[in-house]
């Protein structure tokens, strides 16, 4: 189990976000949608409603729709009648050609008024763009450094896949594809994720950010310091019990990889210890450690057995242990099964410290 888990700390979630959902109106997002006998426009219109209603009352939302070019339907505004903005959205009509690149910046261009640091863009298209590709790209990217996320959904079997997937992707986000008769189904769901991505674990970047060694064992013995890093997810740790050895800016508990680290002087020293660590020592016997739960506690059990997995006579084990604040120690375990009858069965030994 993973000592951190994918909720922010209640001390950095972030009150608010924004978000523009930009939403394709060409006249070929007037396709049918299977035997539903309505069109990708009306199921593209619904999503919308359904991800501002799924939104926080304190949030700000936009809804961009584009042709040829783009129109507010729904300037930015405070999320707090949610239902009201149904009407303007369910009267966007499929008609004229398709330019997404002049959508994102009328987008951003209602974002940035948004008194909020998160800020994201969801657009949706199903055809083909007007526009430099490559222009488009570099302009996600540099509205990523502003500070402005984008995610794409590609609709229908015509779509631009290739260019709405480097548009997530220089966007920081993700691109996801619906088609077929999967789009009433599936659209709703998709584009109220995206919607919500406000409020997620936010990715912090711009370092460099300097990493902290708070529990300095097993591969982290000996290490005082570890490399500089551009940019990493803010998780929270598990519970108390959670033992977290590096740490970001903040206290934030750090755990992943960087480029930079391949260059880091102790690559080699960390990788040694953790492989020697790992790595199954040459033993006549092999052990199970387990957590019994009692009336009395929870108890360690370790089960001692040769490799062939019979009873392990006579064994002796010892444990080293860490607690909580730091503490380090080495104990001998106590055996159960000593006896007579100890073929019948395989030894135990009961750390009765650990509880």
């Amino acid at each position: 189990m993973l000592p951190v888990e994918l909720r922010l700390p209640e001390s950095r979630v972030p009150s608010h976000g924004a978000v523009a959902i930009v939403i394709d109106r060409s006249g070929s997002m007037a396709e049918r949608v299977g035997s539903t006998g309505r069109s990708q426009q009306h199921f593209a219109n619904e999503a919308a409603i359904t991800a501002i209603r799924s939104l926080s009352r304190g949030d700000f939302v936009a809804v961009v729709a584009f042709d040829g070019a783009p129109a507010a339907i729904v300037p930015l505004r405070k999320n707090d009648d949610p239902s009201s903005a149904a009407p303007s959205i369910r009267a966007i009509a499929p008609a004229g050609s398709t330019n997404v690149f002049r959508a994102i910046e009328a987008a951003a261009s209602e974002l940035r008024a948004a008194p909020t640091s998160v800020k994201h863009i969801v657009l949706l298209s199903d055809g083909k763009s007007d526009g430099d590709a490559v222009l488009g790209g570099r302009r996600a990217a540099e509205l990523r450094r502003e500070g402005i996320t984008m995610s794409t959904i590609s609709i229908g079997d015509s779509a631009a896949d290739q260019l709405l997937a480097q548009l997530a992707h220089a966007g920081g986000r993700r691109h996801h594809r619906v088609a077929g008769a999967a789009v009433a189904r599936q659209l709703p769901d998709v584009l109220r994720r995206e919607a919500e991505t406000i409020h997620r674990a936010p990715i912090r970047e711009g370092g460099p950010y300097e990493l902290a060694v708070t529990i300095a064992d097993g591969p982290l013995r000996g290490v005082t310091s570890l490399p500089r890093i551009t940019g990493y997810g803010v998780v929270a740790e598990r519970d108390q019990r959670a033992i977290v050895a590096t740490r970001g800016p903040e206290g934030d508990p750090f755990g992943a990889w960087g480029a930079e680290w391949r260059a880091w002087s102790d690559f080699d020293p960390f990788w040694r210890q953790l492989v020697r660590r790992t790595a199954r020592s040459s033993s006549e016997t092999a052990g199970r450690l387990m957590v019994e739960r009692t009336e009395s506690g929870d108890q360690v059990v370790l089960t001692v057995t040769t490799l062939d997995g019979a009873p392990a006579v006579n064994a002796v084990a010892q444990a080293r242990y860490l607690t909580l604040d730091g503490t380090r120690g080495t104990l001998t375990l106590d055996a159960a099964g000593r006896g007579p009858d100890v073929s019948s069965h395989r030894p135990r030994f009961r750390a009765d410290r650990f509880r």
